[in-house]
């Protein structure tokens, strides 16, 4: 939550016009201190220039008071300006009051926040009424950030859209444009729904650049359907160092495709560590076959436990044939 800022004229200056009365030279006095980290004479030229009724300078108290964890001032000087009619302090009341656990104020000074143009309480809300299951009104408000340029809100009532089965492309094509990578996977995942493959592999890749796990792996995936091994296996690992299990554990199949054990099961273990149901099997089919059954059997387990149905039976089998042996 950024401040409101200073003008140019030197400190001096301000003092001098503070100690005449003006009030900008209070405002802009605090926010020169507070640029300093001079919390205590921050506060002192903002409470000036707020008792002399400056919106600026209670919005900045708020966020002073933030900064410095005393949130019972910080939500007083906000709740001033806010009742003032300034949009920034009541969307930044809306955060306050949602982080205490009062979602129906917060909701309540959002609404009025974005009644009164501000982008983030438009976003803010449309999120909020999204969770709550009030699709009409997050369309709404998610359509109103959008409107004034806000690529998250874009984003959102793009998904909305979708999810409902209406027209959602546009909207990820003006966030895409506007840097969001999000917007630029959900293009890629369109155009891939549509068999629009060079599509999707060019958003794909325009997200994956931009740093988006879930392009990375859907970008290797891709190229792995058409044969380019050398493309997934670069987006693979792009996609598990950032923490993609899925594509820890694809990576595994590549390197025992290749006939690269010892490398598929350095990747299995990585996702097994993340909780990988498929990776854990992996693991027991790996040494079941290198007839480790102790090892096999434990592997096994945890999948099963997991879930994983063919884990299961494999494990089934592996207990028969130590019966077997044993008798």
């Amino acid at each position: 939550m950024d401040g409101e800022q200073p003008d140019a004229p030197s400190e001096d200056w301000y003092r001098r016009a503070a100690d005449a009365g003006n009030v900008k030279a209070m405002f802009n006095l605090g926010s020169l201190y507070h640029d300093r980290d001079d919390k205590a004479a921050a506060e002192r030229w903002y409470h000036r220039a707020a008792d002399a009724g400056d919106l600026n300078a209670m919005f900045n108290l708020g966020l002073l008071h933030h900064e410095l964890g005393e949130l019972r001032e910080a939500e007083d000087w906000l709740h001033r300006a806010a009742r003032a009619g300034d949009a920034k302090a009541m969307f930044n009341l809306g955060v306050l009051l949602a982080g205490r656990g009062a979602p129906a104020e917060a909701e309540d000074w959002w609404r009025q926040a974005a009644d009164a143009g501000d982008t983030e309480a438009m976003f803010n809300l449309g999120l909020a009424r999204h969770q709550r299951g009030d699709l009409a009104e997050a369309e709404r408000r998610y359509h109103q950030g959008a409107l004034a340029g806000d690529p998250k809100a874009m984003v959102n009532l793009g998904a909305l859209l979708q999810d409902r089965g209406a027209p959602a492309e546009a909207w990820y094509r003006e966030a895409a444009e506007a840097g969001r990578a999000d917007a630029k996977f959900n293009l890629g995942v369109l155009h891939h729904e549509r068999n629009e493959l060079a599509e999707a592999e060019t958003w794909y890749r325009r997200a994956a650049e931009d740093g988006h796990p879930g392009a990375k792996y859907n970008l290797a995936a891709l190229l792995q359907e058409q044969g380019d091994l050398a493309g997934a296996e670069t987006w693979y690992r792009a996609a598990a160092d950032a923490g993609e299990i899925d594509a820890m554990v694809n990576l595994g199949v590549l390197h025992l495709d290749r006939d690269e054990p010892a490398e598929a099961e350095t990747w299995w273990r990585r996702a097994a560590d993340e909780g990988h149901a498929e990776a854990m099997y992996n693991l027991g089919l790996s040494h079941h076959e290198r007839g480790e059954p102790a090892e096999a059997e434990a592997w096994y387990r945890k999948a099963v436990d997991r879930g994983h149905t063919e884990a299961g039976t494999d494990l089934e089998q592996l207990l028969t044939e130590r019966d077997a042996g044993e008798k």
